[in-house]
């Protein structure tokens, strides 16, 4: 979920999908990658162009966030 100031800009939809994109990282233990994946895709959004998803990100099934990636997102935004 995205915060107040933010909602207009980055919808839950995105940020979900963000998350989804930065976890592919953190599953292969590259830590640093998904935190520069999911700053990239918010600072890309907010301030540049816009973000566009990676065409592997969307499995089309759900997928369980894992407790870091949360965490990461609560702090990053």
């Amino acid at each position: 979920e995205v915060g107040y100031g933010l909602e207009d800009k980055i919808t839950d939809s995105m940020a979900s999908q963000m998350i989804r994109e930065a976890e592919t990282d953190y599953k292969k233990g590259d830590y640093d990658a998904g935190v520069r994946t999911l700053v990239k895709a918010v600072g890309d959004q907010l301030y540049g162009d816009g973000w566009t998803p990676s065409k592997d990100s969307g499995s089309g099934k759900p997928q369980r966030l894992s407790p870091f990636s949360v965490l990461l997102c609560i702090i990053g935004l």
